[in-house]
């Protein structure tokens, strides 16, 4: 009996699916993390960034949570709302 067995190809496809989450959940979080410094350092409150992006205050409240998948243009709406910095937009 082998001590250590070769992983399946389906084992293989799990763990990288679960490093993918993690490395997503992480970048989320980093995001969020700015998102609340910027609006603590501007004291600006949920309700506020909510009507300046057009969404909900619930929205706004799971976009810091870090577990929202962010889209590229919510994330261009949120730098335009908090004059803020998110993505590198050098080339």
């Amino acid at each position: 009996m082998a001590i250590a067995e070769k992983p399946s190809d389906e084992a293989i496809k799990r763990r990288n699916q679960r490093k993918t989450e993690r490395q997503l959940v992480l970048a989320s979080t980093l995001i969020a993390s700015k998102i609340a410094r910027a609006m603590r350092m501007q004291n600006i409150k949920n309700v506020e960034v909510a009507k300046l992006l057009g969404v909900s205050p619930a929205n706004v409240t799971r976009y810091l949570s870090g577990k929202a998948n962010f889209e590229l243009k919510t994330l261009i709406d949120i730098e335009k709302a908090l004059n803020i910095n998110l993505i590198d937009h050098s080339l």
